[in-house]
C-alpha cells in the first residue's frame, strides 16, 4: 500500500537535478570564483570554488570524495597585482556529491568545521567579493541613462 493517498495534499519530494531538498543553510552563499587546493585522504587537487560562504562552500573538481567524509581546504586569496597568496587549511565536512550532467567531474559542497580564522582567508575573499560588487553596482546607478 502505498504510504500517501493519490486524493492527498500531500506532496513528496524527491532529491533531483530541480530539487535537492530544503534549503538549511545557517549563513549567506556568495557567487564566489576562488581556487583552492582540495586535500582527501592524501590525495591534492586543485579546484574551482564556486560559492562561498563562512559555514562552507561548493566547488567543481575531479577527485571523487564521499559523502560525510572530512576534507581540508586550503584558499587562495588574490593580492594586488592579481597574484594570489595561500592562507591557512581549513576542514570541512562533505555534505553533498553530485556528478556533473555535461562535463567531468563532481560538484561538492562542503559544511566548514570548528572555528573560522582570519588566516584561513575566507572573510577576506567574501569581503573583497561583497567591495567588488558595491562598486559595480554604484557604478550602474551612476551611469547617465541611455
Amino acid at each position: 500500500m502505498p504510504r500517501f493517498k493519490n486524493d492527498s495534499s500531500v506532496t513528496m519530494f524527491i532529491d533531483s537535478r530541480d530539487y535537492r531538498g530544503d534549503d538549511r543553510r545557517e549563513t549567506t552563499r556568495h557567487r564566489i570564483h576562488v581556487p583552492a587546493e582540495l586535500e582527501f585522504r592524501e590525495r591534492n587537487e586543485v579546484v574551482r570554488v564556486h560559492n562561498l560562504s563562512y559555514g562552507g562552500c561548493a566547488y567543481h573538481g575531479t577527485l571523487l570524495v564521499n559523502t560525510q567524509a572530512t576534507v581540508s581546504m586550503q584558499f587562495f586569496k588574490k593580492i594586488e597585482d592579481g597574484k594570489y597568496v595561500q592562507c591557512v587549511p581549513i576542514h570541512g565536512r562533505v555534505i553533498h556529491v553530485h556528478k556533473r550532467e555535461h562535463s567531468e567531474g563532481y560538484s561538492v559542497c562542503i559544511d566548514f568545521k570548528g572555528i573560522l580564522f582570519q588566516e584561513h582567508g575566507i572573510e577576506a575573499i567574501i569581503e573583497d567579493h561583497l567591495e567588488s560588487e558595491r562598486r559595480k553596482e554604484l557604478e550602474r546607478i551612476m551611469e547617465p541613462n541611455q
